[in-house]
């Protein structure tokens, strides 16, 4: 409001200051809440992702968006031939390099874990800055992402022509950097639990197929053990009413005990089949 000297109430002056201090706070407050929304988007955006290269595409998505540049990598350390290898590039990049302090800007950054800003308009390793000017690039940004199983360096470039990172892209930038460190570690145990899933899945399948195999046998053996007991009695009988110097009765008798056990066997048959035959 407006006061007007001189004052001739105190409590008037002091009345006003409050509530200007207190406009400014709640500013203040809505200024932060408008920057951190963002974030708190972008780490929403990246941890409900669990494919490993999609994530690795959005999170040069928010690099290249939160700092205004064309330029963003991914490099992750390779144990085998100790090299950094881009996983994931937009725009220009620098080229794969061993890890080192005494290689290039990736190289560096992996081997000291320590973040990085390089820009031909500021003070720097000569080194670093004929890079820079070799690869056509004004400004340089690299941080090193070591989580748990996760190692590699997150890359952001500005091209020759565009303004140099500010302090406050250097600030975004770390930000970003320790949130895809927490991402990708959880893309990484989200696929451990996937492989581990569905090594059992294969193996419970493994052991239904067993089991399928080992009730098969049972039946068979169970199968083979009721045909054959009416078959061996069909045998001897026919047998035994093949000798010459039985009496036609017992020959008869034998016959007949011939032909019930064929018709216990086929009655076992005719179950068999009534109880297999589809519904």
């Amino acid at each position: 409001g407006l006061i007007l000297k001189p004052f001739g109430n105190s409590e008037e002056l002091v009345q006003a200051v409050r509530q200007a201090l207190a406009d400014k706070q709640r500013k203040r407050d809505a200024a932060r809440i408008q920057v951190l929304r963002p974030l708190f988007d972008v780490t929403e955006r990246l941890l409900s992702e669990t494919q490993y290269d999609r994530l690795l595409n959005l999170i040069l998505s928010a690099v290249g968006g939160h700092l205004r540049c064309e330029n963003a990598a991914f490099y992750e350390y390779d144990s085998a031939s100790k090299r950094l290898k881009v996983m994931a590039a937009e725009g220009k990049i620098l080229p794969e390099e061993a890890s080192g302090e005494e290689g290039g800007l990736i190289g560096r950054t992996d081997a000291l874990g320590e973040p990085l800003l390089v820009s031909q308009d500021g003070a720097g390793n000569p080194k670093w800055l004929k890079i820079l000017e070799q690869e056509g690039l004004e400004s340089v940004l690299c941080a090193p992402i070591i989580r748990s199983k996760v190692r590699g360096v997150l890359y952001a470039a500005r091209a020759e022509g565009q303004a140099a990172f500010e302090e406050a892209d250097w600030e975004m930038f770390l930000v970003l950097a320790r949130q895809a460190a927490v991402a990708l570690e959880n893309a990484r145990l989200y696929e451990e639990l996937r492989e581990y899933v569905r090594r059992m899945e294969e193996s419970q399948q493994a052991l239904i197929r067993a089991e399928k195999i080992a009730a098969a046998g049972r039946l068979t053996a169970s199968i083979a053990h009721e045909i054959n007991n009416p078959l061996q009695a069909v045998q001897n009988c026919v047998h035994l009413a093949a000798r010459s110097e039985l009496p036609a009765e017992r020959r008869d008798e034998y016959l007949r005990m011939a032909q019930n056990e064929l018709d216990r066997l086929m009655n076992i048959i005719q179950r068999m089949l009534d109880f297999y035959r589809p519904g």
